[in-house]
């Protein structure tokens, strides 16, 4: 995580998650919050890009680099 520099270990405050539509359209943030774990709607077969940044007592930290996901299924176990 790019946390914010020189934080002396400042707790986290904030966390802001950014998306796009699977599209490459244009990337906006989708959460901002405390919650470590977030739900989001996707569609089999698309490469969502995200971004996400912290903050603490001495402010936000500057977006991440952009990551890539593939929303797929996770296949069947095969019969044993």
């Amino acid at each position: 995580m790019p946390l914010v520099s020189d934080n002396a270990g400042s707790t986290l405050t904030h966390y802001e998650l950014w998306v796009d539509d699977g599209l490459q359209g244009e990337i906006k943030a989708v959460y901002s919050g405390l919650n470590r774990t977030v739900e989001l709607t996707t569609v089999i077969g698309r490469t969502y890009r995200f971004q996400y940044r912290v903050a603490n007592v001495l402010g936000w930290s500057p977006l991440s680099e952009v990551v890539f996901i593939l929303a797929a299924t996770v296949p069947a176990k095969p019969d044993s």
